[in-house]
């Protein structure tokens, strides 16, 4: 590590943490030009290409590269970067990686009954969205009667609750001050990675393999918002600067997805909801749907279409998903889906897309300009017909099917 640029890298304003990822960045291109007669505060279009060729194609790596780099190069006031040749592919859709709620259960009382540090970890993860790193870090300083003192990434703190059940797991451990689990050979704390092993241990033990700590995080953020449907307040509890990144930590179960779509009506009178003689309260309208889980007008339009095109076709079913922004979609079987898509910069579209493989990134996806293109091509499809190869041209041409992109 050069200490030095980390020194400048947080004269950015950036948190350790993060100076730290990004030196590391760094320090790893400047390895790589070394032997080729360059130097990092130089380096030319040549050289930097030649370095992100031999990268992996990783959103999270190429976009870190050219977050270190755009830091590093304005603190050296350097204006001629060639950080155009960095182009990260685009970002996968956030996926819930919540266990289901019967093994949550089954973890929870296993942590609870060991009563040890191990299973106090687990219910911290569980109970309060804490990551590996923050739990690892927790002293008995940061907690009060009612809520927790978390740091966070990019050094925000923020306040959790603490909830009545990790209360009564917490009070046999209390303190007065000092690390809740505190390290060994000379360490004030344990390390993530200890934490990790502990949550690993605990979730075998509850008959469930190939655990990551981060899914106790994935789990209690998705069923807070399971029973409460409140996406602004698990933002909070999560400490996201952004609530699509929340988004993604969230799921549709099958009984609110059932709700959703018994919410749709399309007819000209509905009961009043404030009725007391037992009718059944007025459904929500589809368009009422529509604009409170999509938003720009033109997505709505397009989404009351497409709506009409499939509600009643055997074997779409609808669901929500989320990527850059609110996204609804309906899916057929388990790797066709089709929906409207809108992104800040650009106005919404149709997008139609087959998974082609287990990875995020393994499928093929057509555009569409208007619903009666889609709907020739998803006659064709439900009547047993393969879909569509690709075609070589490309958005901006005239003209119906128009692909968007493949992995």
């Amino acid at each position: 590590m050069n200490e030095q640029r980390i020194t400048l890298l947080r004269s950015r304003g950036l948190s350790l943490r993060s100076a730290r990822v990004y030196e590391g960045h760094l320090s790893r291109l400047e390895a790589f030009l070394e032997p080729r007669g360059a130097v990092l505060s130089t380096v030319d279009v040549e050289h930097l290409s030649a370095y992100v060729e031999v990268l992996p194609r990783s959103h999270s790596g190429l976009t870190q590269l050219r977050a270190s780099l755009r830091h590093y190069f304005d603190a050296i006031d350097r204006r001629d970067a060639p950080l155009w040749v960095i182009r990260p592919p685009h970002k996968p859709p956030a996926r819930c990686k919540a266990i289901e709620p019967d093994e949550a259960a089954r973890l929870e009382r296993v942590a609870r009954a060991r009563g040890d540090e191990k299973g106090l970890a687990v219910l911290l993860g569980l109970y309060a969205a804490l990551r590996r790193a923050e739990i690892a870090a927790l002293r008995w300083e940061n907690l009060d009667e009612t809520s927790i003192r978390v740091l966070g990434k990019g050094d925000r703190t923020r306040y959790v609750p603490i909830h009545p059940e990790l209360a009564e797991v917490l009070a046999p451990f209390r303190q007065p001050a000092g690390p809740i689990f505190p390290g060994q050979r000379g360490r004030v704390t344990v390390s993530p990675a200890t934490v990790w092993d502990w949550v690993r241990q605990v979730a075998e033990e509850a008959g469930i393999p190939a655990f990551r700590t981060h899914q106790l995080r994935h789990t209690c953020l998705a069923t807070a918002n399971d029973a409460t449907g409140d996406l602004r307040a698990v933002q909070e509890l999560a400490g996201h600067a952004k609530p699509e990144t929340t988004a993604g930590y969230t799921r549709v179960l099958r009984r609110r997805l059932a709700a959703t779509v018994e919410a749709i009506s399309y007819g000209p009178d509905h009961a009043d909801p404030a009725r007391k003689d037992g009718a059944k309260p007025a459904a929500l309208g589809y368009r009422r749907v529509v604009t409170a889980l999509g938003g720009w007008p033109q997505e709505t339009e397009l989404w009351c279409e497409l709506a009409v095109l499939l509600q009643d076709r055997p074997g779409w079913r609808f669901e929500i998903a989320n990527d850059y922004a609110p996204v609804m979609s309906w899916a057929f079987g388990s790797d066709v889906s089709v929906g409207v898509l809108s992104l800040r910069d650009r106005p919404a579209w149709l997008t139609l897309s087959r998974q082609e493989g287990p990875g995020d990134w393994d499928f093929l996806c057509w555009d569409f300009p208007d619903v009666e293109g889609l709907a020739q091509v998803l006659e064709a499809f439900e009547a047993g017909e393969p879909l569509p190869a690709p075609p070589s041209w490309f958005p901006g041409q005239d003209g119906g099917l128009r692909a968007v992109g493949s992995g």
